[in-house]
């Protein structure tokens, strides 16, 4: 098990703001960060879990949920010895409610927007990994629970 805590201290930091305008903040901007991370293997399963908390003390220039997890679950074996090694899973990712970035197509910029919150729903990933001889191949089916689980209201 691995528990760690970040704290970093942002000055003058540049940023897009909610009308797509470049500003920079005047004051000095604290992100606070603390995780708990358990990885476990049980046979060929392999159990990997995350949870992280984030704390900003302006969440005009840079929003962060207060929450989020990911959990990958995994088999992996060597189906050919020294040949062929896979890993098939899934991925899960949640994070609580926030002002999440917009993005402006007509400069290429992503800015912040307080107008619409996003997250509070999991996102999972299907995923298969093939590691033959020196090639590597990775497939994967993003947000495989869309339109089953949550309410639909994402990016």
């Amino acid at each position: 098990m691995e528990a760690g805590f970040n704290n970093a201290l942002l000055t003058n930091t540049i940023y897009y703001g909610n009308d797509g305008t470049p500003k920079q903040a005047n004051d000095v901007v604290n992100i606070t960060s603390i995780y708990v991370q358990k990885n476990f293997k049980l046979g060929l399963f392999h159990f990997d879990h995350r949870v992280l908390m984030q704390l900003t003390s302006n969440d005009d220039v840079i929003p962060l949920p207060l929450i989020s997890g990911n959990v990958t679950y995994y088999l992996q074996s060597e189906w050919v010895k020294n040949v062929l090694n896979t890993q098939i899973g899934f991925d899960v990712y949640y994070n609580t409610k926030f002002y999440d970035y917009a993005y402006n197509p007509a400069v290429g910029m992503f800015h912040t927007q307080n107008v619409r919150k996003l997250g509070n729903y999991p996102w999972i990933d299907v995923f298969a990994n093939f590691a033959w001889k020196r090639a590597n191949i990775y497939v994967k089916f993003t947000n495989a629970a869309e339109g089953i689980i949550g309410n639909r209201d994402y990016f």
